[in-house]
């Protein structure tokens, strides 16, 4: 069964952080996803933030055969 529900356009500022000093961030594109569903975005880019420095850099997932599952998805995305 399918509910269709009416929801009122909204206005919802963010402020994108860019994660690399070359990151290019489409913000037309990012605010077409959400007009399609009624949300018109005020984005502002905010100064990068360069997470080199908080990265774990993991070369085997093996040492991580016992830890919690969320720990064994960090080894695949540093692959």
């Amino acid at each position: 069964m399918f509910n269709l529900i009416h929801l009122s356009p909204k206005t919802a500022k963010v402020t994108l952080i860019p994660t690399a000093e070359n990151l290019t961030i489409d913000v037309e594109k990012v605010k077409a996803i959400y007009s399609k569903v009624g949300v018109t975005l005020d984005i502002t880019l905010a100064v990068p933030f360069d997470i080199v420095h908080y990265t774990v850099f993991i070369k085997s997932s093996s040492i991580l055969s016992q830890d919690r599952p969320c720990d064994k998805n960090l080894s695949m995305i540093q692959r």
